[in-house]
């Protein structure tokens, strides 16, 4: 895990600067000019140092700089992951389909109007978890008009013609049925997590996927033919909303969230000594399936109420709006994520839904900026429920598909953007955990390779680590006596250099380059100034930390 650091940012809606300079005439400096760029270098760095602060809270940073192919001289910077023979679990989840009552919740349909589903996994017997619920949304892309929702019918209707069930990870980037889907899941990940874990035997949920909404659509068929000339139903809201009634009335929530109602003054007056421990639900997706939890989290806590313990996880979910730049490889038509946001906004979301999960972005946001309440770089600010988010810095399929020759992303501009924002979280909510790999990859919270990929630097800090650090911060995990660490791992002071990031890396290198050629013929002693100057500057910053209290951390096996 990279180290991270908790530093101010002093206008964290503003970019890291770049460098920008002009080349002076050599042909009439003086070498007294030198004097003048060593300020102006020290005051570059100090900018740069800021970036520092990107590596965030449980944040590794990294992007191979060198020939290595990502060796392991290159370690701290490349995509790392643990050796899987022995960081996984050994095992997978089988979660069983439980179709929805239509009668009970007849807005609870597919886009093709038959019942949606859910897996359902019941919580181990004597292992002492049964009060924990992992309730996953799935994801698999959207569609925003027409042309893309045609095209996941098509798909649909080809996967049929099959004539055999499918896994619902094999369909969910296109399903708009559950008539194809077969009776089991088999889960890895957060589902199936080693024994020490603290969410190892708990109850698993997975919202199959067949809205093509993100879990936001509240529009009809009959509306959608009326406007687009096709009938397609968007129910993500309806249908989450009957499973989560499902899971609190039949599955066993609200009997436990009851019997846990019994405030501290209350259980002390009856010298009670084993009241009920309040139940915890993990509330979280991946990829689109991530960004319903985030549009989702806050109105499932608030609706679960104070006698139930929620936590967000969110994966693969964090859209970054790269201006003119972007690119949006979800999509066949190469819409921005941006525009996405605006045409799903008029296409099956609205207004009044959206008031429902978060009053609060929609009354910041009326009128032309309503799409930054779907767009997640925007919408995860007003998330106030505590969660971790895993993200890669060179995302399958957000950033940039041209890659290297290795096959690593090549996105710079993604990967900088993305560590910015998780910076400007962590300064809003320090004790969630924020977990970003360099790794070319999309969705791991259902694989094993949640338990597998690592920060840079310690090789040790799981995704499922970070996940069970910020369940510890918030006081919702419980671990057993054999297991008083999150997988034995522990905590040791480390301390962050500016060079660990590369663009930072480069740009201090460039400027120190022009300073060099505008000096040439300088004092010999001039070099060693300016690098005792660039010492004294970093210690009286990390000085400026100490004094505000920064915390720097580094976790290691």
């Amino acid at each position: 895990m990279a180290p991270s650091v908790s530093i101010k940012v002093v206008d964290p809606e503003k970019e890291i600067p770049k460098a920008k300079y002009q080349k002076l005439d050599q042909s009439t400096e003086k070498v007294s000019e030198w004097w003048k760029w060593l300020v102006f270098f020290t005051a570059f760095l100090a900018v740069a140092s800021v970036v520092v602060a990107i590596v965030g809270y449980n944040v590794g940073s990294g992007s191979d700089d060198d020939d290595d192919s990502g060796g392991d001289d290159d370690k701290s910077k490349t995509c790392r992951m643990n050796d899987p023979e022995t960081s996984n679990a050994g095992y997978d989840s089988v979660l069983r389909k439980v179709e929805l009552n239509l009668t009970k919740y007849p807005f609870a349909v597919c886009n093709d109007g038959s019942p949606a589903a859910y897996y359902y996994e019941p919580a181990l017997a004597d292992i002492g978890n049964n009060r924990t619920w992992v309730i996953q949304l799935q994801g698999g892309g959207w569609c925003f008009d027409k042309e893309t929702c045609e095209s996941r019918v098509a798909k649909t209707q080809e996967a049929a013609a099959g004539g055999r069930s499918l896994d619902i990870i094999e369909t969910m980037n296109y399903a708009t049925t559950s008539t194809l889907w077969e009776e089991e899941v088999e889960l890895g990940g957060v589902f199936a997590p080693q024994e020490c874990s603290s969410l190892f035997g708990a109850h698993h949920i997975q919202l199959a996927y067949c809205s093509s909404d993100a879990w936001v659509g509240n529009t009809s068929a009959a509306e959608t033919m009326e406007n687009y000339g096709f009938p397609l139903h968007f129910r993500g809201l309806a249908i989450l909303d009957a499973v989560m009634n499902e899971v609190v009335e039949e599955l066993g929530l609200g009997a436990q969230a009851k019997s846990a109602s019994i405030s501290e003054d209350f259980e002390e007056a009856l010298g009670l000594e084993d009241v009920p421990q309040k139940p915890l639900v993990l509330f979280g997706g991946y990829s689109d399936g991530g960004r319903g939890a985030i549009y989702h989290l806050d109105h499932v806590a608030a609706t679960l109420g104070a006698s139930v313990n929620t936590y967000g996880l969110f994966d693969s979910s964090l859209w970054i709006d790269k201006g003119e730049d972007e690119l949006a490889t979800e999509s066949a038509l190469n819409v921005t994520f941006v525009d996405q946001a605006k045409a799903a906004l008029r296409f099956f979301a609205n207004e009044e839904s959206l008031e429902e999960l978060d009053a609060q972005c929609v009354k910041d946001n009326k009128g032309e900026e309503l799409w930054k309440c779907l767009h997640t770089q925007y919408r995860i600010h007003y998330v106030d429920t505590p969660y971790t988010m895993v993200v890669s810095q060179n995302d399958l399929l957000f950033s940039d598909p041209t890659r290297d020759s290795d096959g690593a992303a090549a996105d710079e501009e993604f990967a900088r953007k993305t560590l910015i924002t998780l910076t400007q979280l962590n300064q809003k909510f320090q004790k969630n955990t924020y977990h970003a790999i360099a790794c070319s990859d999309h969705a791991y919270s259902y694989r094993s390779v949640f338990l597998n990929y690592v920060t840079n630097q310690d090789n040790s800090t799981t995704m499922m680590l970070a996940l069970e650090k910020g369940l510890q911060r918030h006081g919702f995990a419980h671990y057993r006596s054999n297991c008083a660490q999150p997988c034995d791992t522990e905590e040791v002071s480390g301390k962050v250099a500016v060079e660990q990031l590369d663009f930072v890396k480069d740009l201090v290198s460039e400027v120190k380059s022009e300073v060099e050629a505008l000096v040439e013929g300088r004092d010999s002693d001039l070099e060693a100034t300016i690098e005792a100057s660039i010492a004294e500057l970093k210690d009286s910053l990390t000085e400026a930390r100490e004094a505000e209290g920064a915390s720097v951390e580094v976790s290691a096996g």
